[in-house]
């Protein structure tokens, strides 16, 4: 917002100044100088790097700002784990003669698991190659935005995201395929 705007919106007080920035002269030790800044003011004096951290645990403390994000986070896994379970769970019911077929023919509960896994390498690496690749173009894009200054994509975020996503297609295709490995391979020749 503009100078003038944001004087016309903050109540009138006879000091309306919030901070000010101060650089040490080269070598010179921060504590003292805070000390004497704080003597000579009366104000409080703090590094780049404690100021950031005031700023970051006032956020962090008083706005609700950390539980709208965790909330958020914990319902996108819980959706994303139920869908895709769900979607595991109907592609196995679906080819369950298939796999009866292939147990008739000899293959292994072992060389089914490997089977789907590969599959679900394969939608997981998709899916998870076309969701961070949109994310990444989005951050790019709106770089410049005023309103997403700041924001940028942390390689831990990336990570972490594999590994919840590879977690939860393993739990799928785990809870998904206990059908296929109690399946009666005679089912294919029933009607």
């Amino acid at each position: 917002m503009s100078y003038d705007t944001a004087m016309s919106v903050t109540p009138p007080m006879r000091n309306k100044m919030s901070f000010v920035l101060v650089k040490a002269a080269p070598g010179e030790d921060l504590q003292i100088l805070k000390k004497r800044i704080n003597a000579t003011t009366g104000l409080q004096a703090l590094t780049q790097h404690e100021f950031a951290w005031r700023s970051i645990n006032y956020i962090l403390e008083r706005t609700g700002i950390p539980i709208n994000f965790g909330i958020t986070i914990v319902l996108g896994i819980i959706i994303g784990a139920a869908i895709t379970a769900q979607t595991f769970y109907i592609f196995i019911v679906e080819n369950l003669k298939q796999f009866a077929a292939m147990k008739a023919v000899g293959v292994t509960n072992y060389q089914l698991l490997k089977i789907v896994l590969t599959q679900a390498a394969i939608v997981g690496f998709t899916g998870y190659g076309l969701g961070i690749g949109f994310t990444a173009l989005f951050f790019k894009l709106s770089a410049d935005a005023p309103a997403l200054k700041g924001f940028v994509l942390h390689w831990q975020v990336v990570a972490g995201t594999g590994v919840v996503i590879t977690f939860i297609i393993l739990f799928s295709i785990l809870f998904s395929l206990r059908k296929v490995f109690k399946l009666d391979p005679a089912i294919v020749f029933r009607g």
